[in-house]
């Protein structure tokens, strides 16, 4: 109904592609997993202060959601980690000069979770056309 309005209001057209681009499987580290469970009832709540991100009551899928805006890539739950958990995570923490690599490197020693790149396929949705000023009711 929504996407009728806007074609017959702003005259707009678009279509759907599907794309390869580089993203990342998080699965877990050799050293296993450092998550804490928490109680399985609730939402997920992220905060920060300073440098170090809090998150209480997350799953595994809505982190991996979370850590493609750091990365600037899809990033993929394969752990097969269930449940709710809580923990932080300081991205300083070990130092690097590469923001992306210290992230990493950060989840991988801090919550033994590690990327893998892959490539994989998304689906873009692409405006053709749209108009500014919208056609009368």
């Amino acid at each position: 109904m929504m996407q009728n309005l806007l074609a017959s209001r702003f005259k707009l057209t678009l279509h759907r592609e599907t794309k390869q681009v580089q993203a990342y499987e998080l699965t877990v580290a050799r050293s296993g997993s450092k998550l804490h469970t928490s109680s399985p009832d609730g939402q997920a709540e992220f905060g920060g202060e300073g440098n170090v991100g809090y998150f209480k009551q997350t799953t595994v899928a809505e982190f991996a959601d979370f850590l493609s805006f750091p990365l600037f890539a899809p990033v993929l739950d394969k752990t097969d980690l269930k449940g709710r958990f809580d923990f932080s995570l300081d991205p300083s923490d070990p130092p690097s000069h590469d923001a992306r690599e210290g992230f990493m490197a950060a989840v991988e020693k801090q919550l033994g979770l590690k990327f893998q790149p892959v490539k994989t396929s998304i689906q873009i949705l692409t405006v053709d056309h749209i108009e500014k000023i919208p056609a009368e009711n």
